[in-house]
């Protein structure tokens, strides 16, 4: 079971006024305030994303321009934040949790989880002495956040870009004096995403000074910047390799640790795991019985005794993944599938959120690539709310050849898809951080934004499939690949629920969340450890290695987004974005959380109405739900 602070989004439902807050609670309060901008400070990178753009100094009075920043990675400064967290541990011990309010003792959990997590990461983790990648992630963060995010005029963004483009040669100087050991499969995707920096800088970030009083002193910065790029680049791939290697897995009893005070929950692994192995048999029976009567409509003189299961779920499984967009038409599919998502929302009245204006599905950018490697939400920043909030597509890269297109094809198909958007946009994460970003104080909005219980914001996630399923979305009713090669478009309904079904086996019976039918808002409690378990269950059960957003072979983030996976606290660490609730499908981003600003590949972000399709009336009627079909 989850710890009391699972349950701290309900206050959003509650409009009674609250009563006043107790002295021990105002102490944490002041404390929490403190907190928030101190550790924004050490990270501008994750301020920025944040909706923080200036930090006074209160030992010199300096006023610090974060958005001009790029996150201090020397080890004065990882001796600084150890420090902090150490102190911040110890003030928080002096306090009493019996005697906080419900809120704030939610608040003090999570804080208190926090800092755990921010002195194993400095002291056991290392992440940017072993991982060379996340580099590369920071610095794209860093140059795309001042692009996307409007929180300035373009003329400020572009002053900001600038000096954040002329400190990467210094920054990428500390990343290979910080790098002791590796591995290939983080050589790997550093050069990957390295790649997409450098685009980026070249193309993007010129494209966005063109016109300012910036675009001198952009152009004079580039190429010393693209040059460290090289350099770093050469060093992830010639120096690396002959320094110690090492394997991305971290061990059991480090595993363990970092599982408590990352996922915050109270079930160990070894439990975790036991449970899930309980269920396996129980869920590949449901696949069986769903995958029947399809089988023996497709497939009358196959035969396969009695040991069935394999070849009959494997042989409907693959008939239902030819129903999938073309390899360039991912982005066109997930955005006809948002704007119908949000038709059945707005129709059938399921929240109290019916605006989704802030809502844009844009290309994931290009070297954030390596982490969703589907899809994934990313939230608007906790502290500028009414900024953009993004659903990230990732397209098929043009390079890979067509079998491989196909195998992700078939595996994201078009049923696949339309539930991955109702779980990561609407009603899904998207939707949950729009209700997040509206709690108050707003130190406990940012702490809740990168402090966050994981298993609760995919429970979220899981409830929100298992409520459009019960508001009659069925996959097989949104037509936005090549028609069913066997069927044409008129494949009964009938056939097309139980295709839906026999592709999302356990969603009938809501393997995290709340039962199917329930009208809850995302503040709601709900989810929690049975998602965490439940999506186990259903990653074992249909053979998937990566999860929602994964790519084959890589573990599954812990989504959004996301889920991106969780981020804990701010530090200057690199590679650790903001997310609302986005994947991470690469081993080392197995709980990175809180997810990067979002931004379109390839230019500056459009005004929704060029990002989005028109909305075919033919699309429309087909996910909504027929007129006699009861909602319960």
């Amino acid at each position: 079971m989850l710890t009391p602070f699972a349950f701290l989004a309900v206050s959003l439902l509650r409009v009674a006024p609250p009563a006043p807050p107790s002295p021990d609670s105002a102490a944490f309060a002041r404390l929490a305030q403190e907190f928030v901008l101190r550790a924004l400070s050490f990270a501008p990178i994750t301020a920025t994303q944040n909706g923080l753009h200036r930090f006074v100094d209160p030992a010199t009075g300096r006023t610090i321009l974060l958005d001009e920043r790029l996150d201090d990675v020397s080890p004065a400064a990882e001796r600084r934040q150890l420090a902090y967290y150490r102190g911040l541990a110890a003030r928080l011990h002096r306090l009493h949790p019996a005697r906080l309010d419900p809120q704030t003792l939610a608040d003090f959990d999570l804080l208190r989880s926090g800092v755990r997590y921010a002195l194993y990461a400095l002291t056991r983790e290392r992440a940017p002495h072993t991982r060379p990648q996340v580099y590369a992630e920071a610095l794209g963060n860093a140059l795309f956040a001042p692009i996307s995010l409007e929180y300035a005029d373009t003329a400020s963004r572009a002053r900001h870009l600038a000096a954040r483009v002329e400190g990467v040669p210094g920054y990428l100087a500390q990343a290979a004096r910080n790098l002791e050991r590796s591995n290939a499969i983080h050589r790997r995707v550093a050069l990957e995403e390295l790649a997409g920096v450098a685009d980026l800088i070249r193309k993007t970030g010129t494209d966005f000074v063109r016109g300012t009083s910036s675009e001198a002193r952009y152009g004079r910065a580039t190429a010393p910047a693209l040059a460290a790029l090289d350099r770093y680049a050469a060093f992830v791939r010639d120096t690396l390799p002959r320094r110690p290697q090492g394997d991305w897995r971290m061990g059991e009893a480090r595993f363990a640790a970092k599982w408590r005070d990352v996922l915050q929950v109270s079930r160990s692994p070894a439990e975790m795991f036991a449970r899930a192995k309980a269920r396996l048999a129980e869920d590949r029976a449901e696949m069986l019985r769903l995958a029947g009567p399809l089988h023996a409509q497709w497939f009358p003189a196959h035969r396969h005794g009695a040991d069935s299961l394999n070849p009959v779920v494997s042989e409907v499984l693959a008939r239902i993944g030819e129903e999938h967009a073309n390899r360039d038409s991912l982005l066109v599919q997930a955005q006809h599938d948002v704007a119908a998502l949000e038709d059945v929302v707005r129709g059938r009245r399921l929240l109290s959120l019916d605006d989704f204006s802030n809502l844009r599905v844009i290309p994931t950018p290009v070297f954030m690539r390596g982490v969703y490697g589907v899809a994934g939400a990313v939230f608007a920043p906790a502290l500028e709310p009414k900024l953009t909030t993004f659903y990230w597509v990732t397209p098929i890269p043009p390079e890979w050849p067509a079998e491989r297109a196909e195998a992700k094809l078939r595996e994201y198909n078009r049923y696949k898809m339309l539930t991955l958007a109702s779980h990561e946009a609407v009603p899904g994460h998207t939707t949950q951080g729009t209700y997040a970003n509206m709690a108050t104080p707003e130190w406990r909005r940012v702490l809740r934004s990168f402090a966050g219980n994981g298993p609760y914001v995919e429970g979220w996630g899981v409830y929100s499939e298992h409520l459009m399923r019960a508001a009659g979305v069925e996959g097989g009713r949104l037509r936005q690949g090549p028609p069913d090669r066997a069927q044409g478009d008129a494949a009964p309904r009938g056939q097309q629920h139980h295709r839906h079904r026999a592709a999302h086996p356990g969603h009938e019976r809501g393997g995290g969340g709340a039962p199917d039918g329930g009208r809850r808002l995302p503040g709601a409690a709900g989810g929690g450890g049975e998602a965490a378990a439940g999506s186990a269950r259903l990653r074992a059960a249909q053979h998937v290695p990566g999860g929602d957003r994964g790519l084959g072979g890589a573990p599954a983030r812990g989504g959004a987004g996301g889920r991106g996976g969780l981020q804990r606290l701010p530090l200057s660490r690199p590679g650790a974005p903001l997310r609302g609730a986005a994947g991470a499908h690469r081993p080392e981003a197995l709980f990175r959380r809180r997810g990067p600003v979002g931004v379109g590949a390839g230019g500056p972000v459009r005004e929704r109405g060029d990002m989005k399709p028109q909305r075919h009336e033919r699309a429309r009627e087909a996910i909504l739900p027929s007129p006699d079909k009861e909602t319960r």
